[in-house]
This record gives C-alpha cells, structure tokens and sequence, in this order.
C-alpha cells in the first residue's frame, strides 16, 4: 500500500535524510521518498501498519504531520 504525508518544517537535505532514516527503520515499511520541495512523505508499506504509528514516528524526528 503507498500512502503519502504532507509534512511541515522540512527545510534541508539533513532534515529529508532524518525523516527517511526513521521511517526506513520499521520493518513494515519498504520504501521512502521524501520530497523537500513539495514537503511530502510517500511510503510504501504493508497494508496492516498503523498510520498513527506513522505519523508519531515523523512527529518524533521533530516535523509536524499535516
């Protein structure tokens, strides 16, 4: 399943390397693409992962989930 998240506060390479790492970090999830310009999070992830989860591991790298 891909699901996409509108992510504020990201500013630079450092910033899109950190909320990748994170996310990269959980098993259920496969890919990550971040895009600064646009300030979205894609993923790619099993279809029973927790959306919640999702968001608290980007808000806990320090960016606000819109």
């Amino acid at each position: 399943m891909k699901r996409t998240f509108k992510v504020v506060g990201m500013s630079c390479m450092h910033c899109q390397r950190a909320v990748q790492n994170a996310l990269e970090n959980n098993d259920m999830i496969h890919s990550v693409d971040v895009d600064l310009k646009s300030g979205e999070v894609q993923i790619e992830c099993d279809d029973s992962l927790d959306m919640d989860m999702v968001v608290e591991i980007i808000e806990n790298t320090g960016y606000k989930v819109k």
